[in-house]
């Protein structure tokens, strides 16, 4: 039988030497988070933006670095309608991964005008190395 790795988990609950962590229902937009382990970690996260109506836009900003409030744009998705369409109702679902080092952090931002919204719909982060 193969030794059981000890489950090391630091303050913000990322696993230390686990598989990947579904942590969605811990994570919401415009929250910053840091990453408190002693190693990087990969964070996926997938996002929807959703318009109905001309004009409308929905605006999602992944931002990360060592500044406790976070300036740094990673990547960014915008969905917006210039178009006179009745009956209108546009999703983008798109997923971005970036690298956190330790100690630096990162925040999903939203800017939504009319109907758009913006939604985190997963959030999965893993220790690297």
């Amino acid at each position: 039988m193969p030794p059981v790795r000890p489950r090391v988990i630091s303050s913000d609950g990322i696993p230390d030497n686990e598989l990947p962590v579904d942590q969605s229902s811990n994570r919401v937009i415009g929250t910053v988070y840091q990453n408190l382990t002693n190693k990087s970690i990969l964070v996926i996260v997938t996002t929807k933006e959703s318009i109905t109506a001309k004009g409308d836009k929905a605006h999602i900003d992944i931002i990360s670095d060592e500044n406790s409030i976070p300036t740094t744009i990673l990547a960014s998705h915008e969905l917006q309608s210039t178009d006179a369409v009745t009956n209108l109702a546009l999703d983008l679902i798109e997923s971005t991964s970036f690298i956190v080092p330790p100690t630096f952090y990162y925040q999903v931002t939203s800017s939504d005008t009319g109907t758009g919204a913006s939604t985190l719909v997963k959030c999965i982060e893993t220790s690297l190395g």
